[in-house]
């Protein structure tokens, strides 16, 4: 493949294809060849790998867990947030991996289940607060979406989630609520005190 650049319009790409040319005795006089112009090709290439890099970028950088696995759940792709939540350096260590590696057996069977019921009976999941434990046991809250993957054809291949931990948020309401709970608890016994 070769880059053609033109002093009046754009850049093109050829796929080209050169062989020697030689005389009756062998001798190289020359070369001879064939050229297709791939530039569209290319093109589309290009501006599909910088989407790539771009659509990466943005899921690396995101603190949601961004994840997607195939109908058997395994993970087809996870950003940094999905890998250091499950205890590994990087998103790449978790590819064809399961629940099942990481989490105990019956919090994995548990996950495994839910996501074999959202993948048969088709039916997404949208910002559902679920409250689990990470693979450390600790007890955590997440916002979870999960949608599912198609192929070209229209079959379900698997899914894609996001996650956001909601623990302190959950934790900050379970205060709010305990404290208004002991004020109205107050407020019950000092007006039955003053009856």
């Amino acid at each position: 493949e070769e880059r053609e650049t033109w002093p009046d319009r754009p850049d093109t790409w050829v796929s080209t294809t050169k062989m020697p040319l030689r005389d009756r005795e062998g001798n190289i006089i020359g070369t001879f060849g064939i050229s297709m112009d791939i530039t569209k090709r290319k093109t589309a290439e290009i501006q599909l790998s910088m989407d790539r890099n771009l659509l990466r970028m943005l899921i690396d950088n995101l603190p949601d867990h961004v994840y997607a696995k195939d109908s058997e759940g395994r993970f087809t792709l996870a950003n940094i947030a999905v890998a250091r939540h499950m205890g590994v350096t990087t998103p790449d260590e978790l590819i064809g991996k399961n629940d099942f590696d990481f989490y105990p057996p019956d919090l994995a069977a548990r996950f495994h289940a839910d996501e074999q019921a959202l993948i048969q009976l088709g039916q997404p999941v949208f910002t559902h607060e679920e409250y689990n434990q990470d693979p450390t046991g600790q007890d955590i809250w997440t916002l979870t979406t999960k949608v599912l993957l198609y192929d070209d054809q229209g079959q379900v291949v698997g899914l894609v989630g996001i996650g956001r931990d909601i623990t302190e948020r959950k934790r900050t309401e379970a205060a709010m609520l305990r404290r208004d709970l002991q004020l109205q608890t107050v407020a019950d016994v000092a007006r039955l005190a003053s009856e």
